[in-house]
């Protein structure tokens, strides 16, 4: 929040006599809230309670020295780190800010300033609720429905939208896990209740009313569009929700197995931590705690101060190395538990992956030097660093050398290419590092990602392997290399290379090939493709942007024809796995949403809502394709060799 100069009344005031309010299995939030409005009420000279507040929000955080955030000029603050909340109460059209600390033990009045304007008609979240992982629930007092509560019930209908995502997307939230809903009376002039689906016809006789339900929950807004009672249940705008037409009332929703995973798998949620999964668990076990949005005000989105990701197993499953892409750069352990991460090491070379040693003691890396040569090319070093010994990290070992051309750059304003770029590495290229079993390694020897090359350990003599391969995937048994090959013009074709004879072999796909991953026995590949279905000529800024048809394709090696299992409008796959007899893979949205609200002038949370978010979808054996959840960068426990026969 922005201080205003006429705020100086920042106090610290410790408050040790209300300690008590901290209970046992979680903190007295509601306490805290009450807490703040009586030293608010005590700065204005007022007697206030809840009631007289158009909102008030809470946001859990760490605050890093005594000073919870709201240091004052020429005073010293302990460097302890406390754990607390931000309170944010709207009264008489100001937001007065306070940071509490969990347990009560101490406060301190941030400022003010002037609120956003309210949405007539709009109904907002009540006073206790918020995402676990701090995401603020905007709230506001709910007046009484004009209508029969058995038939017009908006707060029963919004646990209908609750429990009806819960089965759609596979979830096991409460409303505390939604950063806000609104409800909104509507009427519509058909009975697709303004969210018609394709190839359906309505009845168009009758007016029909209901209720406007908007549920946020991973950065993403859902808009149910539902009958009084709540039997029917329209989505609007997301491909990935079903209607549920004349089902049960609004007491009862549908229901969805569980999505259980042949291995645990690693993933980055929704709100930027690490996770293992089930599947039957989602979201899982949460390995970090420590990522925040560092760019709040800004419309397409979040950006995590901590850019989780790169995960990799290790032979024997039992431990998950992966990378932190944000300064400085950090390669990190935990193991199956989940247990709090290892920093491994600092200043490696954050687009480059690590790599396990084929026996599992040791984990490469690869660094930077300032060293160029011919110009554009600069000298990287591969390091090796083996596990902790009684938690000790031992110092790392200089394995080789590679040169890797320099000079990528470049972006665009569109989110879904952020996103994707983020998944999939720098304009879809993920650059590679494979330990092989015969203690060479395979690298992308350009920061584009196009072009494989084999470094000899012991030599640091490089040997090309395929020039134009990039998007690179390693067979289970290391003898051959699925990716994409790029010819003179850009073009793009399947390709699998030989390891062993040498030789490339091209597949044929009609579609562009994206993507690419091996099953968990190296028989079959699981490939994306992208072609162009729609643009956009946007308003805003007059540039084109392309949306695209995403696929993912099964083939069977030799190559037969592919299968298509999945088929979406969106921006790409990011990442597919195997996982069992099928994959993991995360598909990232596209910004239609986002470029239609920005058009039309939508606030800030409106666009942040309408951003394009990435989601965890699993095809099994049969071909069936279902979401797991919001997530990236999906990375299965391996098949251990037994299990691969």
């Amino acid at each position: 929040m922005k201080r205003l100069a006429l705020v100086i009344l920042a106090l610290a005031l410790l408050i040790p006599g209300l300690a008590s309010l901290a209970q046992d299995g979680g903190d007295n939030v509601d306490a805290l809230v009450d807490l703040a409005i009586g030293r608010l009420g005590e700065q204005l000279g007022l007697s206030l309670t809840r009631s007289d507040f158009t909102r008030w929000t809470w946001q859990e955080k760490y605050f890093n020295d005594s000073s919870m955030d709201c240091p004052q000029p020429d005073q010293m603050y302990t460097q302890v780190l406390t754990r607390g909340y931000i309170i944010l109460l709207e009264y008489q059209g100001a937001v007065y800010e306070f940071h509490v600390a969990a347990d009560a033990s101490a406060s301190t009045f941030c400022g003010s300033e002037a609120a956003p304007p309210s949405v007539p008609t709009t109904q907002a979240t009540p006073a206790d609720q918020a995402t676990p992982g701090g995401e603020t629930a905007p709230v506001a007092a709910t007046p009484a429905p004009t209508s029969s509560p058995a038939q017009d019930d908006p707060e029963a209908l919004v646990d209908a939208g609750v429990a009806y995502l819960n089965a759609q997307l596979n979830l096991n939230a409460t409303r505390r896990n939604f950063t806000s809903w609104t409800w909104q009376e509507a009427t519509w002039p058909d009975t697709s209740l303004g969210c018609p689906q394709p190839d359906q016809t309505y009845d168009d006789r009758l007016p029909q009313r209901g209720y406007i339900i908007n549920l946020v929950y991973g950065g993403t807004t859902y808009e149910l569009h539902m009958s009084p009672d709540g039997s029917t249940i329209m989505p609007c705008g997301n491909d990935l929700l079903t209607p549920v037409i004349g089902g049960s009332p609004a007491t009862t929703t549908p229901t969805q197995a569980a999505t259980s995973l042949a291995a645990l798998t690693a993933y980055t949620g929704p709100d930027g931590n690490v996770y293992l999964t089930t599947g039957d668990d989602y979201p899982g076990v949460q390995v970090t705690n420590d990522v925040s949005d560092t760019t709040p005000d800004a419309p397409e989105g979040p950006t995590w101060s901590h850019l989780y990701g790169m995960y990799r197993w290790s032979p024997d499953s039992n431990s998950l190395i992966f990378v932190d892409s944000s300064h400085p750069y950090r390669l990190l352990l935990t193991d199956v538990k989940g247990s709090t991460p290892i920093v491994l090491a600092e200043n490696l070379t954050v687009a480059y992956p690590a790599a396990w040693s084929p026996s599992g003691d040791e984990i490469a890396y690869v660094t930077p030097t300032q060293t160029f040569r011919e110009g554009n090319k600069q000298v990287m070093e591969i390091y090796a660093v083996g596990l902790p010994v009684d938690g000790a990290v031992g110092e790392a070992r200089l394995v080789t050398t590679f040169e890797q051309t320099v000079g990528c750059g470049g972006g665009s304003s569109d989110p879904a290419d952020w996103r994707y770029s983020t998944e999939a590495g720098f304009m879809g290229n993920g650059l590679s590092l494979f330990w092989l079993l015969n203690g060479n390694f395979l690298v992308s020897t350009s920061c584009d990602g196009v072009g494989l090359s084999q470094v000899n350990a012991a030599s640091g003599t490089v040997t090309v392997v395929d020039a134009q391969l990039a998007r690179t995937a390693l067979a289970p048994d290391q003898s051959r290399a699925a990716g994409i090959a790029f010819d003179a013009e850009g073009n793009k074709q399947l390709a699998v290379v030989d390891l062993i004879n040498g030789g490339r072999q091209l597949l044929a796909l009609d579609a562009t090939p994206d993507q690419v991953g091996w099953s968990a026995d190296g028989t079959r590949l699981f490939v994306s493709s992208v072609d162009p279905s729609d643009t956009w000529v946007d308003p805003v800024d007059q540039n084109t942007y392309t949306f695209y048809t995403v696929r993912l394709w099964e083939l069977s090696l030799p190559a037969v024809e592919p299968t298509l299992r999945f088929e979406q409008e969106g921006r790409g796959v990011g990442q597919v796995k195997a996982s069992g007899e099928g994959a993991i893979f995360s598909f990232v949205e596209n910004s239609r949403r986002w470029f239609e609200a920005r058009a039309a002038n939508s606030d800030l949370a409106t666009l942040r809502a309408d951003a394009p978010g990435v989601w965890l979808l699993v095809v099994d054996a049969q071909g069936q394709v279902t979401r797991l959840g919001l997530g990236g960068s999906p990375a299965p426990q391996p098949s251990l060799p037994d299990e691969v026969g």
